[in-house]
Parts: C-alpha cells; structure tokens; sequence
C-alpha cells in the first residue's frame, strides 16, 4: 500500500475487523481462526474475505442514503409549501436544490420517484387552486377558461397523462 493511501486502507482494515467482531458478538460459539491465520493474506476464508462483506455493507449504506434523501426531499418540499407565502422559499429553487440532492446517487429509481412525487403535488395544486376560485366571490373570482387554461399550462411540464388526469378532475366538477 503506498503511503499516500496508508490512512484509507488503516480505515477500511479498522472497519472489517469491526465487521468479525459484529459477527463474532451475535453469536459467540461461531469459531474464527487464530489471528496468524486469519490475518494471513493467502487465506482466502479468512480477513480477505471480509472485504466482500464491506463492499456489500457499502453498497447497502449507499442505497439507505438515497432512499432517506428522497423522503428528506419530500418532506422538505411539503413543509416549504404549508408555509406562509412571505415565509416560503422559492418553489423552484427547493425543487432544484432536491433534484441535485437526489442526483449524487445516480439512481434511476430514484430519479423517478422524486419526478412523480413532483407530479402527484402539482396535480394537487392545481385542484385546489381550481377549487378555491370556483368558491371565490364574485369579484376576486377568475374566468373559469382563464383558469383552466392556466392550471393546465401549470402542469404541461409533467406531460398530458397528468393534463388528462386535470382535464377528468374539472369534467366531473362541471357536471351537474
């Protein structure tokens, strides 16, 4: 190991031996070989397989990451919409902010989930804000095909099944 690379491998060595322990601690009649042997590098049942271990131990962490930085992007978002239009963050900034946050794990699934997490809270939106002006009195109160026309440009950015989905919502509003 070059020097350079000494304190990384020291941490990844620190973290297998941790490993053995956690396995050894579950269940102490488990037998693991003498420390001449297990340390030996030429033993393949011995340290050097632990490394497997710590490759998927990794690779599961990384997953669990991802999956709680898309539930703290949810949940970030969520929040920034229930507050106060003078107390809120710009929607789009929160959104792009998550969306880098959500990319760092090159996870396509991911990737997926946030976009249509997006696309169920805007077809929300878009309800209520045709709701609230279908109650609002007559001064304050939009033209319905105004705002139609602008709910819809709203979610022309998730596609038209979401459009569709709107266009379902304000046919079975306008039914007597």
């Amino acid at each position: 190991v070059k020097d350079a690379e000494l304190e990384y491998w020291h941490g990844k060595w620190l973290e297998m031996i941790r490993m053995a322990y956690k396995y050894i601690e579950k269940k102490p009649d488990r037998f693991i070989q003498l420390p001449w042997v297990f340390f030996n590098t030429e033993n393949s049942n011995g340290f050097k397989r632990l490394w497997s271990w710590v490759q998927k131990d990794s690779r599961r962490r990384l997953i669990q990451k991802g999956d709680n930085t898309l539930y703290r992007c949810q949940s970030k978002y969520e929040s920034n919409l229930k507050k106060s239009p003078s107390k809120r963050r710009p929607i789009g900034e929160v959104r792009e902010e998550c969306r880098r946050a959500i990319a760092r794990f090159d996870r396509k699934e991911l990737n997926e989930l946030w976009k249509e997490f997006l696309r169920r809270q805007d077809l929300y939106r878009a309800k209520k804000w045709y709701d609230k002006n279908l109650e609002a009195p007559g001064s304050r109160k939009i033209p319905a095909l105004t705002m139609y026309k602008t709910c819809i440009e709203f979610l022309s950015y998730h596609g038209q099944e979401i459009q569709d989905k709107f266009n379902r919502f304000v046919s079975n509003k306008t039914k007597p």
